[in-house]
């Protein structure tokens, strides 16, 4: 479908920029793409971080007409589900509080976020890429 396709190039690109803006910034001198204040804002990344994700999930089980299935959209579906899961957990940091850190199941989640923390700027970039070539080759097999 036309509509995921779209979707998935804007939240996969914008989600990247969010990911990879600290460190872009820190390099290029440039202070912000966008205003900081709302994409740091929880609320941001918790609709910006389901989108993401929900249009990752999508992305894998809808096929546009002419491509393979499930193969033809892997990359960019694969970096929907990165970048939207680092953005909900950015969510997920700020809003716990150091008392919930104890609570059963958490151990799980702490590592996937100490792993999707440290390589924050890889997945950004990453993501932004496959936005990238998955807009200028739109049948391109794993794109």
């Amino acid at each position: 479908m036309l509509q995921f396709y779209a979707l998935s190039v804007l939240t996969n690109f914008m989600s990247g920029i969010i990911l990879a803006q600290e460190t872009f910034s820190e390099r290029t001198g440039i202070t912000a793409l966008f205003n900081p204040e709302v994409l740091r804002s929880k609320t941001f990344l918790l609709v910006w971080g389901v989108l993401t994700a929900v249009t990752g999930v999508f992305k894998i089980l809808s096929v546009t007409e002419g491509d393979v299935i499930i193969v033809g959209d892997l990359l960019p579906a694969i970096a929907g589900l990165a970048s939207g899961t680092a953005l909900l957990l950015m969510f997920y940091r700020e809003r716990r509080t150091p008392s919930e850190g104890a609570e059963v199941g958490s151990d799980a989640v702490d590592r996937i976020d100490a792993l999707l923390s440290q390589n924050k700027t890889l997945v950004g970039v990453l993501s932004v890429v496959a936005a990238l070539l998955h807009f200028l080759f739109p049948r391109v097999l794993f794109l």
